[in-house]
């Protein structure tokens, strides 16, 4: 996540940056002045005296001098979406001008991550989350993204429905519910389930339940029942017809099977096909 930021005036010319290489990917943000960044291969200098925003990828060799006051915003994260990392192909960073409305947003976003690293609460993950999306907007906005279209479309669609489905697995979402939430009908999504994963949303629905009681039942604290409530099942009996139909054995026999085969060191438990 966030690892670093910085913000505020800058005398690039009598502090410069030295050139190396970094292991996170970094936003770098000049909001007024001037600033000259020393790229390593190919060995060249970058000039802007318009505000602009760029992202580095990790171990991307840089560094930078200026003249005079800069105003700048570094913003360094461990992990940026998928997005970002998958549409930089063969550039080696992004580069974006800036308008004064970016800069006022960024400014924000600044303060805003500043705020999270001195005072952290308990949403600390999500605003920083909010920080990189929007930083992540703004360096792909210059980017000819193409509309989804067909097995990449099932993909992602189906990536949605499995984690938002993972995420409500206590309340005992339905199909209907799950392509409400990506914005298709039931049949659609059965189509995009097959296309990306051969099986049908119910098939992958319970595999993630399977997945969930095998994590579950390795606490020992929880009873049956809440396991049950914890899965989106009324009741245990609900949750023993489950098991039983695919594992083979009530919820009990799997826990103390799983005991077993940990002391004896042994692999995975055992699935039913069907």
């Amino acid at each position: 996540m966030l690892v670093y930021t910085n913000a505020g005036m800058r005398r690039f010319d009598k502090n410069p940056v030295e050139s190396k290489q970094r292991p996170t990917w970094e936003f770098w943000c000049l909001l007024q002045g001037n600033i000259t960044i020393e790229l390593a291969a190919p060995a060249s200098l970058v000039e802007r005296t318009v505000p602009t925003l760029w992202a580095f990828p990790p171990t991307f060799d840089f560094g930078c001098h200026g003249r005079g006051p800069t105003e700048r915003a570094i913003f360094d994260f461990s992990i940026v979406p998928v997005e970002l990392d998958s549409q930089l192909g063969p550039r080696p960073y992004y580069e974006e001008a800036l308008s004064d409305e970016d800069c006022a947003r960024i400014r924000r976003l600044a303060d805003m991550a500043l705020e999270t690293v001195v005072k952290p609460t308990q949403l600390v993950t999500l605003r920083q989350n909010a920080i990189l999306h929007e930083l992540s907007l703004i360096a792909l906005r210059g980017t000819d993204l193409h509309a989804l279209r067909g097995p990449e479309q099932a993909r992602r669609k189906t990536e949605q429905a499995l984690a938002w489905f993972a995420s409500r697995m206590d309340e005992s979402p339905t199909i209907e519910t799950a392509a409400r939430f990506v914005h298709v009908s039931v049949s659609h999504l059965r189509c995009l389930f097959h296309e990306a994963l051969g099986e049908g949303p119910k098939q992958a629905f319970d595999r993630l339940r399977q997945d969930k009681i095998e994590e579950l039942l390795r606490d020992k604290t929880l009873s049956v029942e809440a396991i049950s409530a914890k899965v989106g099942f009324s009741s245990a009996a609900n949750l023993n017809h489950f098991v039983r139909k695919h594992f083979g054995c009530s919820p009990r026999e799997l826990r103390a099977m799983r005991e077993l085969q940990k002391t004896q060191g042994k692999g995975s438990w055992p699935r039913s096909h069907a």
